[in-house]
């Protein structure tokens, strides 16, 4: 079965392997009903045989009752001649033959008997042969019967035959569908604007008569007789109508042309002739009688004259009514066949015409309607419902409204007031509620502004619980708020995500919503549901809506694949049809570029053929503004996510809030020393946090170099370690193999923490007990054994870490002295003694006097590998320099005590416990013990930061810079009114290299004369702007300022945002509007009257003339540096670290517009252009600007030029050189240019050639 037609069957079934049953459901209420039989051979098969027969009597009658059109076809192995045989001469009928009794009985023919007295015999073997295949029609659908035959097969080897029937598919699959039947009425109707007075009173006296003539009063007064009376009123109406002016009700439906109307008028009449010729009408007709067959012929030369003149076939030499039945017949067929031929003929003429007329009208659509435009290419439909009628109730009456205009205002008037019918009686507020509702009782009407939020209207909600129990709490306070606040829920659409494993498909869960209990489908953690558009899943899984998004463009290339469209057309539909459909359903998903390559590959390949570009076409030239400006998913992903967090960041409320906490999170997850939104150095590639939609952002910015920075006051910075452990080990190791997961839940965010507190040496995992207070029994983890790995040579044999993460001594873990500690003898310390100069481990002999005596004690070390990586035993000391106490006792152990002096204030408490006699072992590491010691000797009180300069200048450097203006604000703060002039210069626009500066002259109340030099994106517009910003950052408070300026866009801009809040100006898109929104915020905290005239440049005014020149000579001066502290009181934008002052948006399609050029001039085949030399004498901005054509002018004409530059620019014409790379056996590298016969032929030889030159001159002219 045909697609086209296949797309119609909605039921199939079948019969023990006897019988298919397919039934059709088409538009215009068709309903197509084909019954496909293989009847038993076999004669023993009696009881299933019936059992079939009975089985397709029920399905022919259930079908009848929806007045289908039925087709049964198949092999029905019994002999119909034989039973016609038996018919006729009054036999029985055999059982098996009882199908033919079903079939006569419901008025079904046989297709092959409707066109042939003796059809050809359907089954042969060997001697015998038989017609018992067969195809029959209900005579419903005989009037769409063309043609019936019998045929050999050719293509496979079986003894039956091939049975084929034709049918006109026109009134089956093309019929409108009865909904839009009533749309699209094709029924003329009263032109009423056309009708006059006059025709109002001829078609009066009209009615008048004819009424007269119905006599309805005399007509019987009964139910019965009322269809025929209501018919008479009716006809009596419409014939009076024709004298009225009419119109069509759909006036775009076209009518067909006279030629196709007139060929398929009469191919009906043709067949219907062919019907009534057949060997049974010939029968019932008597037409072998020779006076009726002359009278058919005759009754019937009408029609066939006509076509005998337009195709003269068949023997002239008689009349017609005088050849036979049989010559008559066959002419009939010859001239079925010719006009059918001319039919199609037409009819192929026709739709070619209506396809060229409506392509060149899609062509014009693109500029004048786009929307018809894309309906048409993308086959929407459309959806409309048209009101001709309103049945209307008022006060308990009913009345039917045909008014169009009354219709409209009814309409409307029913949709704006049938939302605030309350659907539930008033309910009594309870304590909750009533408190909520109750009216506040102070407001002062002329100040208070109330907002309401739009999350109150919208239509879907979402709840998060963490079990049932709170779920039924939260359903019944929004139960009540719905009741009370008219709101209708559908509980049907209720769904239950979670991510408890327990859940099975199909599961449903019973919860209780108010006062009643409501059965909830659950979905899976890896099912997705759609919440206003958009696909979620607990499980974050990505591919459902990555497959819906590639979905999406396979079905409209599917559309557009045999639509004739130019490129400009697919551009146009992709960019903003496509793509904005792709982008909303992915905005919760992050996609890295093969993903994003992925799905552009599948839209690009349908672009690039529909174009007749080669497949090796760069890519970069389908992107870029030099080529088909193809947007790209993963620029468009870029942009808007880019600009979503620019957004949050600047928003205030809750938004900026979770926003925050969010950043906070990720700081902790990625062990980050400060906010992610301040600092970010993390990959795509390296993120692996599958549950953050912030660090995948954060990671797309950072893979393209692109940051937003917040303020930084809200940094989270941590000061109390040293060297992040972010910045210094190998991301690919840090975050994918998942060691961050185990440090995040540790803490440790810095190096310092890891390594000892002199910095030397790495602590060992046991140590980690102590500083963290954490659990470190069973192994050593995995990813502490890949962190030392990292920072140690060989762990065996030392703990000494790498010279380069080597950072010297930290202060981060000092541990209280225990001079204000009470100690008792036999106690561990740590002390730091100045008689050897180190600190030593000692156990307290005596604490009864002000200075403690303590024994020194020392590590038990083999001298075959570093102390650091033994056990951290220690023993007695048996005399060493510390030794100040020698003792009389005879014995001589005692005598070998090493006793010293402590310190109080560098000594700290430490732990050991007994593991055999006179040895310890300590429970952190001798080497860490030691150096907490010497912190307490070594601490530094040094580090500060001087911040006495409390004034907007401290934010500007350099410090020569800094003190110029300072001593100008100086001289100025007693002034009250100050004026001044402006300008900016710009020098070598052209160049890559430009210069900027900037110059102010105060002419009052003092003279003052001030330039300076500005770097980064050079513009006059900003060298102006920064000059006035500067003026008015050293204006004192209160002051008036006058500032005559000579660039007129600055004095339109300024006063355009005069009066705008300092809120406004922030969400506008201004070009420099980090420096606009600082000025007025200058303006507004400073309370300064400004005012801004413009001045004519260079109208010999003396003080302008004097701040133009030293505009220009400030290009020579310092250069002045805002810090960002100043600039970002809201989100800056980086790229390259370097703040850019443009929109987000418009910086992104540049960056990848540069990049794409930058692309396609890299490629081999462009090493011919890509140098200096060529750049220089390229006018880049003409060639801009010539590559700036209307987007919205096309033709077939412009798109065979666009495809033929194209291809020139992608150097892809099929010269000698491109096909010797494409096929190099069948064109050899010695071939040449077949004009000149000197030179290989290539893409620059066709512009240099000099037997070209002239064809060359003349394309271009």
């Amino acid at each position: 079965m045909d697609n086209t037609i296949a797309k119609h069957v909605q039921i199939v079934k079948g019969y023990f392997g006897r019988l298919l049953h397919v039934k059709l459901f088409v538009k215009g209420n068709v309903r197509l009903s084909i019954l496909v039989i293989y009847n038993y051979a076999n004669n023993t098969e009696k009881e299933n045989t019936l059992e079939l027969y009975k089985e397709i009597e029920r399905i022919i009658k259930e079908e009848l009752k929806f007045n289908a059109r039925i087709v049964i076809s198949g092999d029905f192995n019994v002999n119909f001649d034989i039973y016609r045989s038996k018919l006729t001469s009054n036999q029985t009928i055999p059982w098996k033959m009882k199908i033919f009794d079903i079939l006569k009985k419901h008025n079904f023919k046989d297709s092959n008997l409707l066109f042939h007295d003796k059809p050809l015999n359907t089954w042969r073997r060997n001697d015998s042969a038989s017609r018992i295949d067969y195809i029959w029609v209900h005579y419903n659908i005989i009037p769409d019967l063309v043609y019936a035959s019998t045929n050999k097969p050719h293509i496979i080897q079986t003894d039956h035959s091939t049975i084929a029937t034709y049918f006109s598919l026109i009134d089956i699959f093309n019929k409108t569908a009865l909904a839009t039947k009533k749309r699209h009425n094709n029924a003329k109707m009263i032109n009423y604007e056309k009708v006059t007075d006059d025709h109002w009173l001829q078609f009066n006296e009209e009615i008048e008569n004819n009424n007269g003539k119905l006599d309805l009063e005399n007509l019987p007064q009964k139910q019965k007789t009322l269809n025929k009376v209501w018919n008479l009123i009716r006809d009596t109406f419409l014939v009076t109508m024709k004298n009225l002016p009419m119109k069509k009700q759909n006036p775009n439906r076209e009518d067909l042309p006279e030629t196709v109307l007139y060929y398929k008028a009469y191919l009906r009449k043709l067949s219907k002739i062919l019907l009534n010729i057949t060997e049974k009408q010939i029968v019932r007709n008597g037409l072998a009688n020779e006076e009726k067959k002359r009278k058919f012929i005759k009754d019937n030369l009408n029609i066939i004259t006509p076509l005998l003149n337009e195709f003269p076939i068949g023997n002239n030499s008689k009349p017609l009514i005088y050849i036979s039945l049989v010559e008559f017949k066959q002419l009939v067929k010859d001239l079925f066949r010719l006009v059918q031929a001319k039919y199609i003929e037409e009819d192929q003429i026709y739709k070619q015409e209506k396809i060229k007329f409506y392509v060149e009208r899609r062509l014009e659509d693109l500029q004048d309607n786009k929307s018809r435009m894309i309906d048409s290419i993308l086959e929407r439909k459309r959806k409309t419902i048209i009101l001709d009628r309103l049945l209307i109730e008022r006060d308990g009456v009913q009345s039917l409204c045909l008014d169009d205009k009354e219709i409209v205002k009814e309409a409307e008037n029913h949709y704006q007031n049938v939302a605030g019918k309350r659907s539930n009686n008033f309910l009594v507020l309870d304590d909750r509620w009533s408190n909520r509702y109750k009216p506040i009782q102070q407001i002062d009407q002329m100040c208070t502004r109330i907002n309401v939020s739009s999350q109150a209207y919208m239509d879907d909600v979402t709840w998060l619980t963490e079990d049932k129990f709170h779920l039924e709490q939260i359903l019944k306070i929004a139960d009540q708020f719905n009741k009370f606040n008219n709101i209708q829920v559908n509980y049907n659409k209720f769904e239950i995500t979670t991510n408890s494993l327990s859940v099975k498909d199909n599961d449903i869960i019973n919860i209780k919503i108010g006062n009643e209990k409501k059965n909830i489908a659950i979905v899976k953690a890896n099912q997705s549901v759609r919440i206003l558009g958009v696909w979620i899943n607990l499980n974050l899984d990505q591919k459902f809506v990555f497959n819906q998004c590639k979905d999406i463009i396979k079905q409209y290339n599917i559309l557009v694949k045999r639509k004739d469209v130019t490129s400009k057309q697919l551009k146009y539909i992709f960019n903003h049809v496509i793509l904005p459909r792709i982008d909303y359903k992915a905005q919760l998903n992050i996609w890295n570029k093969v993903q994003c390559d992925q799905i552009n590959r599948i839209g690009r390949a349908m672009f690039k053929k529909k174009c007749a570009v080669v497949s090796t076409m760069p890519n970069c030239l389908i992107y870029s503004s030099f080529g088909y400006k193809i947007k790209d998913i993963y620029v468009l992903q870029l942009q808007r996510q880019f600009t979503r967090l620019r957004n949050q960041m600047n928003a205030t409320g809750i938004v900026n809030t979770v926003l925050w906490i969010r950043a906070y999170q990720l700081q902790q997850d990625c062990i980050l020393k400060q906010s992610p939104l301040h600092e970010w150095n993390i990959s795509s590639n390296n993120f692996t946090l599958k549950f953050d939609l912030l660090g995948k952002i954060l990671a797309l910015m950072y893979d393209n170099n692109l940051e937003l920075v917040a303020n930084s006051t809200t940094s989270n910075k941590l000061t109390n370690g040293k060297c992040s452990l972010n910045g210094i080990i190998d991301h690919s190791i840090l975050y994918k193999k998942g060691v961050f997961k185990q440090l995040s839940r540790k803490g440790i965010v810095f190096l310092s923490q890891l390594l000892s507190s002199d910095g030397n040496r790495m602590l060992r995992y046991k140590d980690l007990k102590n500083r963290f207070n954490i659990s470190t029994k069973g192994r050593i983890p995995i990813w502490f054994k890949q962190l030392e790995t990292i920072f140690i040579t060989d762990h065996k044999l030392s703990r000494k870490v790498k010279d380069e993460f080597n950072i010297g001594r930290h202060y981060q873990f000092i541990s209280p002295s225990i001079e204000n500690v009470n100690v008792k003898s036999r106690d561990w310390i740590a002390t730091y003694t100045k008689i050897t100069d180190e600190a030593v481990i000692a156990r307290i002999i005596d604490n009864q006097h002000d200075s403690l005596i303590a024994e020194h004690w020392i590590q038990d070390v083999k001298e075959e590998i570093s102390p650091s990586v033994q056990l951290p035993v220690i023993k007695k000391c048996n005399g060493c320099d510390l030794k100040l106490f020698h003792t009389r006792s005879p014995r001589s152990s005692v005598k070998k005590r090493c006793l010293f002096k402590v310190d109080k204030q560098t000594t700290i408490k430490v732990k050991a416990s007994s593991i055999e006699c006179d040895k310890y072992i300590m429970d952190t590491a001798i080497f860490e013990n030691l150096a907490l010691a010497e912190n307490l000797f070594y601490t530094d009180n040094s580090i500060g930061v001087n911040t006495s300069l409390n004034d907007v200048l401290k934010y500007v450097s350099p410090f020569s810079v800094r003190s110029k203006l300072l001593e100008i604000k100086s001289n100025l703060s007693d002034a009250m009114y100050i004026t001044a002039y402006t300008d900016g210069s710009l020098k070598s626009h052209a160049s890559s290299a430009s210069h900027m500066g900037g110059a102010f002259v105060i002419t009052e109340p003092i003279s003052v004369i001030f330039n300076v030099s500005f770097e980064d994106q050079p513009s006059v517009v900003k060298a102006e702007l920064l000059a006035i910003l500067l003026l008015i950052m050293t204006c004192p408070k209160y002051a008036s300022v006058l500032i005559y300026c000579d660039s007129q866009i600055i004095v339109t801009k300024f006063l355009e945002l005069f009066d705008r809040s300092l809120a406004e100006i922030n969400k506008m898109k201004l070009p420099y509007q980090i420096y606009w929104t600082l000025l007025f915020k200058f303006i507004k905290f400073f309370a300064l009257d400004v005012r801004v005239e413009k001045v004519k440049a260079h109208s010999n005014n003396q003080y302008n003339d004097l701040a133009d020149k030293y505009a220009k000579e400030s290009i020579d001066e310092d250069s002045i540096i805002f810090h960002d502290q100043i600039l970002n009181f809201k989100a800056l934008i980086k790229w390259n670290h370097l703040i850019v002052e443009r929109d987000d948006i418009q910086l992104i399609k540049q960056i990848f517009e540069a990049d794409n050029l930058n692309q396609f001039l890299n490629l081999n085949r462009n090493n011919l252009i890509n140098n200096r030399h060529f750049f220089t004498l390229v006018d880049w901005k003409t060639s801009y600007r010539l590559n700036k054509k209307s987007q919205y002018i096309t033709s077939k004409g412009d798109e065979v030029f666009q495809q033929l530059a194209f291809k020139i620019k992608a150097n892809e014409l099929p010269t000698l050189d491109n096909l010797h790379k494409r096929s190099p056996r069948l064109y050899p590298s010695n071939l040449q240019c077949q004009f000149c016969k000197n030179c290989n032929e290539t893409l620059h030889h066709l512009w240099t050639c000099s037997q070209l030159t002239f064809v060359v001159i003349i394309a271009f002219m």
